[in-house]
């Protein structure tokens, strides 16, 4: 079974801390905060954490995990 990324379950600063330790972002949750943007009702801060997380994906710095 899948784990689909919810801010119910975490909130986006939660999320950035633990990639930030980890180094790495769970697929689903990449998935996740992509969506998450195409909604549009996220906060400028929230806009800016999902900025930086994908940017870190695109950089290398940060792995995908499966």
């Amino acid at each position: 079974m899948s784990e689909q990324f919810s801010f119910s379950q975490i909130t986006l600063a939660e999320l950035f801390s633990q990639v930030a330790y980890s180094r790495s972002l769970r697929n689903a949750d990449r998935q996740g905060l992509i969506a998450a943007r195409m909604t549009g009702m996220l906060s400028e801060d929230d806009n800016t954490l999902i900025d930086r997380l994908l940017y870190g994906v695109r950089r290398g710095w940060l792995k995908v995990e499966g």
